[in-house]
């Protein structure tokens, strides 16, 4: 009789133990009949990544979003070709020089005041004479100095081919102005610039 009572004993605390662990699994969303990634149907179920950390998408600003500075003449728009390609929009693009000896570069200048930190963008570019002629992306920083002088100095570049994005990034930290420029293997392209955002 008393091995009845000493099984019956030990049964209702294994039960009592399962219990407690599957009412604290429950509480903590831990589901043994369900996988990993798994929602309750057995489906996968997405997760939630920010990449950049939380409120990153706030600090970013689109390069035309900021007061061009100078040289707005020197931005056109696409080829007709490539206006209605969505991979395009909302692209900038920079008109080639004419390579003559006063019109070797274009030009664009964007206000930072140095409130911005990073600069990212892609590249490309685009020639009616064919897919091997290049453009060149130089970015320049314009720094501020004590005595209002502004010094300028290349922060990076990268060369822009046809039907293929180049990534472009640089460090504008306390830079007062961002220069765009634009050289070109020859005249009559463009110089595609795309997502261009500077971080806060």
């Amino acid at each position: 009789m008393w091995l009845l009572t000493l099984a019956l004993g030990v049964l209702g605390i294994v039960v009592t133990v399962v219990g407690v662990v599957a009412d604290v699994g429950s509480w903590l969303g831990w589901n043994p009949s369900v996988g990993p990634g798994e929602g309750a149907t057995g489906q996968a179920t997405p997760t939630a990544r920010t990449p950049h950390g939380p409120g990153a998408a706030a600090n970013l600003m689109a390069l035309a979003d900021l007061p061009v500075q100078a040289g707005a003449a020197n931005l056109t728009e696409l080829p007709k070709a490539l206006r209605e390609n969505r991979a395009y929009a909302g692209s900038l693009v920079i008109a080639c020089p004419t390579n003559q000896s006063s019109d070797k570069q274009r030009d664009v200048t964007y206000l930072l005041r140095g409130r911005h930190s990073g600069f990212a963008a892609q590249v490309q570019s685009s020639f009616p004479g064919g897919p091997t002629l290049r453009a060149t992306l130089t970015l320049i920083g314009g720094f501020k100095e004590r005595d209002g002088t502004i010094t300028r100095r290349e922060l990076g570049s990268a060369l822009a081919t046809a039907g293929q994005w180049s990534p472009i990034s640089a460090d504008v930290e306390l830079a007062e102005e961002l220069t765009l420029q634009a050289r070109c293997d020859e005249p009559g392209g463009v110089l595609i610039i795309s997502g261009g955002q500077v971080s806060r």
